[in-house]
């Protein structure tokens, strides 16, 4: 994906069309952040046509996972974190929420068997991605 990811930062750098602009990836999930208004549906054009020029890797936009979002001083879901304007990465309050309903089956010893793997997972998940 080197040569993908130079080609889709060569794309960007215009800030008269697209802002103070960043784009992250990880995996195939991408996301473009940007303080100018309307950027983004232009970034996407952009990087449709970027993908039409691209043999390899085979990436194609998925519209159902495709979103446009603008929080102003808020937070963000991405990839399943919430992102704070200031730059703090937390899971969400429902995730949160859902761990702690595990950790209650399970002190209850009413969690399945296959299910404390699962909830070991989740755990480590939030201890990596959100301590407190």
């Amino acid at each position: 994906m080197f040569g993908f990811d130079n080609a889709l930062l060569d794309i960007i750098p215009d800030k008269s069309k697209f802002g103070n602009a960043v784009v992250t990836r990880y995996a195939d999930d991408f996301v473009f952040s940007t303080d100018k208004r309307g950027a983004c549906r232009i970034f996407v054009n952009a990087f449709e046509e970027l993908l039409n020029t691209w043999t390899s890797p085979n990436l194609k936009i998925n519209a159902t996972k495709t979103r446009y979002m603008s929080r102003a001083g808020g937070s963000m879901l991405i990839t399943g974190l919430r992102v704070k304007q200031d730059g703090e990465i937390g899971v969400h309050p429902n995730y949160r929420d859902h761990v702690r309903l595990l950790l209650k089956l399970y002190a209850n010893a009413k969690l399945k068997s296959d299910d404390v793997v699962r909830l070991n997972g989740h755990l480590a998940f939030v201890q990596f991605a959100d301590p407190q």
